[in-house]
Formats: structure tokens, C-alpha cells, sequence
């Protein structure tokens, strides 16, 4: 298989299966675009509360239904 020029992957991997570093790119990256801190948004990229979300146990709509307090 080769991939053209006009082909394009969008690849994320926020729990370090195929890249290291994925979540602490990911958490630098939003707190610069967005000025949230550091560690509210690792909190909601790889926070316990989200596991059942992450692993595909419930859907989206149910994690926002769940009205998950993100205090930190």
C-alpha cells in the first residue's frame, strides 16, 4: 500500500500505544491554544471519571449526561 500526497491520517493517541509522549503533547498544546491549566485538562484527557468513555464501555452522551464535576 502506498500513500499519495492527497492522503491524510489524523492519528490520536492520547494513552501512549503507538507514541510516548501523545497525552503530555496533547495537554501542553491545549493549554496553549486555550490557557486552561496544565493539569485540569490531564484531568479530563486521562481522569479516572472518563475511563468507561475512553475504553468504549458507555457513549458520549452518557459521559455527559453522568454531569461530572471537573473541579479541580
Amino acid at each position: 500500500m502506498t500513500i499519495s500526497t492527497k492522503d491524510r491520517i489524523v492519528l490520536f493517541d492520547l494513552s501512549g500505544v503507538f507514541f510516548n509522549e501523545g497525552l503530555s503533547e496533547a495537554v501542553k498544546k491545549i493549554n496553549k491554544r486555550f490557557g486552561i491549566d496544565e493539569s485540569r485538562v490531564e484531568k479530563v484527557l486521562n481522569g479516572d471519571f472518563a475511563k468507561e468513555y475512553r475504553t468504549g464501555l458507555i457513549e458520549p452522551q452518557q459521559l455527559i449526561k453522568s454531569n461530572i464535576s471537573l473541579k479541580t
